[in-house]
């Protein structure tokens, strides 16, 4: 004995009361917050404890590449070797990129690269212009971030060379 539209309809409405706005309102927040908490869980497990030690060394090291903005900010982490905070490494990102640079672009960069484990922070404190001691983070590149500017380097050599071997390419 199968059910038509309209016998359903009928006993949904005679069966099930019908819920208020605010109801519907915390029943999705509920539903959201569980699906959050399952997708940060899922994450955490699928999230590898220790990204150089379980690189191949005949694959590549990243399964997304990383972005050319993410690029110029890892490198000048890397330039500052451990001392880098969000207005040096901004100061160098605008040096290479030769145009100014949003701060809120690098701290999103800064996030992404935390995450993939190109980099780490760490806390500390600086002297300012007004002569106060400031808390602060500093950036220091990752032994696996520098294996990824390794082979950024040799990929853009290897697109140099390239483009050498043209010759009239400018």
């Amino acid at each position: 004995m199968s059910m038509d539209d309209k016998e359903f309809d009928e006993m949904m409405r005679r069966y099930l009361p019908k819920a208020s706005q605010e109801d519907i309102e915390a029943a999705g927040e509920r539903v959201w917050l569980k699906l959050k908490a399952a997708m940060q869980n899922k994450l955490q497990e699928s999230k590898p404890a220790a990204p150089v030690e379980s690189h191949q060394p005949n694959m590549p090291l990243l399964v997304r590449p990383l972005k050319g903005y993410d690029q110029l900010v890892l490198t000048a982490a890397y330039l500052l070797q451990g001392e880098g905070r969000i207005l040096t490494i901004r100061e160098r990102v605008e040096k290479m990129a030769s145009e100014p640079v949003k701060m809120g672009s690098i701290y999103t960069s800064l996030e992404r690269l935390e995450s993939r484990d190109l980099l780490t922070t760490r806390r500390g404190e600086v002297v300012g212009q007004d002569g106060l001691l400031r808390k602060t983070k500093f950036y220091t590149v990752t032994e696996y971030g520098k294996r990824v500017l390794a082979e950024i380097k040799d990929d853009v050599k290897e697109v140099a060379d390239a483009l050498d071997a043209l010759g009239d390419f400018a």
